[in-house]
């Protein structure tokens, strides 16, 4: 698991310089509006980082049909859980805005890492409780 972990955070630094360029590229070079630069940057950055956490990260070799739905849905409930950290971190507990971002980004990051482990990759090596196992 640790080599995973290691390898998931090397595609999440991939995949920050990607969507940055493609973001800054839109914006500052073809005068794109921030939100969707941002937008294209991160559908962009969904694609790499399946196809790099699925070969690479897990080793997995499973039909698309069914493990990019659940990448989608794992992605999904990350970023659900990210924006519910960054709100309760601001309102609850009056945390510094710059501070609360990092926050929950760690925690899209566990919850993403987990979730593509044991729900969207994990069939491969038995790993899936969540889907009725191997």
């Amino acid at each position: 698991m640790l080599i995973q972990a290691v390898r998931f955070g090397m595609v999440g630094v991939i995949n920050t310089l990607a969507a940055l360029s493609i973001i800054y590229l839109l914006m500052f070079w073809l005068f794109v509006d921030p939100v969707p630069a941002n937008a294209v940057g991160y559908a962009v950055v969904v694609a790499i980082s399946f196809s790099l956490n699925r070969k690479w990260t897990f080793g997995d070799t499973d039909d698309l049909k069914r493990t990019l739905p659940r990448y989608i849905l794992v992605l999904i409930v990350a970023y659900i859980a990210n924006l519910c950290v960054l709100i309760f971190c601001l309102t609850a507990l009056n945390t510094n805005s710059y501070l609360s971002q990092p926050i929950g980004m760690a925690v899209y990051t566990v919850v993403n890492f987990l979730g593509s482990r044991y729900y969207t990759f994990g069939r491969r090596n038995g790993l899936s409780p969540l889907c009725g196992g191997a």
